[in-house]
């Protein structure tokens, strides 16, 4: 692994954390201005759930594949700031939409573009950042997710009724533009593809065969997958339930959204990684453990916010917000723990693909069409129905990460042994 000093290291991982925190400013924001939108376009929420659903979320795992792919071959630095500049001047073009069409084609180039993000930093974290550091690391990245969504309904809600929403989406992607330039300055890494040979997978195929093989990761990848499904939903269009069921104006729903988001995503995503730093070198289940007691504490808290009003409803928002978060630093850790160097890149972008295409895609679209179908039904809150209809995933999915446990520490040992003696999977 090629040796960094400290300040430098930080440099990279600020960087990274600001261009994946746009990323999710341009998804929630979406989510807070979807009524307007609607209105100004003609489509429905079926539409929307689609677009910036499953379609969205399908583009953005083809990007993925694709910069997983280039990541041993180019600059690191420069794949980021392609992502980066893709992401900002798309979002931009999306206020230009005119129709279905038009805002289906500039959501799912954003899609393409923010889709080589992630693969792009995991390597750079994978390689710059030991084993008991690397979770901390990762759940430093990924509360760009709950910054991302705070700046995202914040903003939006502010901006959207002074500006309206065609130069929200404009101001909102400035930043992806000037932090594309960044990296492209400060994140100078060359490709290492000829120089550690053995970073190098096998075929795309004899790698997610692999994969296969690694149990506690393909258990944990479903487990996740379907977590996602209910909370990615519940997340996206939550803003839309404060407007529609409880009153809220858009600005008082994006800055509500965006607090509960911001403080209670980051205080998750930062908590579990390092209680997962901490548990792992005793016992190295806590990868699948944590997010079991997350997912317990998400259920029962989504169940009380709908169940009470005012402060306190908020409060068990805010607890949701913070077993979501809790989700993704363990299971993203346990990917880079359980694979050999030639695999890192591919493992995590094939679980951040489920994650996406059937997780947070299918929840999305599913929200949408189930609340629909409640609607045409005479449901007095489809949205609340649609939320509570998606829970049923939430047992197969504490199987699959009790049933992991089995499989973790062999898991771990032997990827170890591969990395030591710098073998090819």
């Amino acid at each position: 692994m090629k040796k960094v000093d400290k300040g430098r290291v930080i440099i990279y991982l600020t960087i990274m954390l600001c261009i994946f925190s746009f990323e999710w400013v341009d998804r929630f924001s979406i989510s807070i201005l979807i009524d307007p939108i609607e209105k100004d376009l003609g489509i429905a929420d079926r539409h929307v759930g689609l677009i910036n659903g499953a379609l969205f979320a399908l583009m953005y795992s083809l990007s993925g594949f694709l910069f997983s792919y280039l990541v041993n071959r180019a600059g690191s630095g420069r794949l980021l700031a392609v992502a980066s500049l893709g992401s900002g001047l798309f979002t931009i073009l999306g206020g230009l939409a005119c129709g279905l069409w038009s805002f289906a084609f500039s959501r799912l180039a954003v899609a393409f573009s923010e889709g080589g993000c992630s693969p792009v930093c995991y390597y750079i974290i994978s390689r710059h950042f030991p084993d008991h550091y690397r979770a901390r690391a990762i759940s430093v990245y990924n509360s760009g997710i709950s910054l991302g969504i705070w700046i995202g309904l914040s903003a939006g809600g502010m901006l959207a009724p002074w500006l309206g929403w065609r130069y929200t989406l404009f101001a909102l992607g400035v930043p992806g533009v000037v932090l594309a330039i960044g990296a492209w300055c400060m994140i100078r890494e060359r490709a290492v593809a000829a120089q550690d040979s053995h970073t190098e997978g096998a075929s795309f195929f004899s790698g997610l065969r692999f994969l296969l093989v690694r149990k506690s990761y393909w258990l944990t990848c479903v487990a996740y997958t379907l977590l996602v499904m209910a909370s990615a939903g519940f997340e996206s269009w939550c803003p839309a339930y404060l407007i529609r069921s409880r009153g809220l104006t858009v600005e008082q729903a994006g800055n509500i959204s965006g607090l509960v988001e911001g403080i209670g995503g980051i205080a998750g995503t930062i908590a579990a990684g390092v209680l997962c730093d901490y548990l792992v070198k005793r016992n190295s289940r806590a990868y699948a453990l944590i997010p079991l007691v997350a997912c317990v504490l998400v259920n029962l808290s989504m169940v009380a916010f709908f169940e009470t009003t005012g402060a306190l409803s908020y409060l068990f928002y805010a607890c949701v917000i913070f077993g979501i978060g809790a989700y993704l630093s363990p299971v993203l850790s346990l990917s880079q723990e359980v694979l050999p160097p030639a695999q890192k890149a591919l493992g995590a972008t094939v679980m951040l693909v489920s994650m996406s295409v059937i997780g947070a895609g299918g929840g999305n679209y599913l929200v949408g069409i189930l609340s629909d179908s409640y609607k045409a039904a005479g449901a007095a809150d489809p949205l609340q129905s649609a939320f509570l209809s998606m829970l049923v995933t939430v047992l197969p999915a504490g199987f699959c990460l009790l049933l992991a446990c089995r499989y973790i520490v062999g898991d771990i040992d032997d990827a170890r042994r591969m990395e030591s003696s710098h073998l090819p999977a």
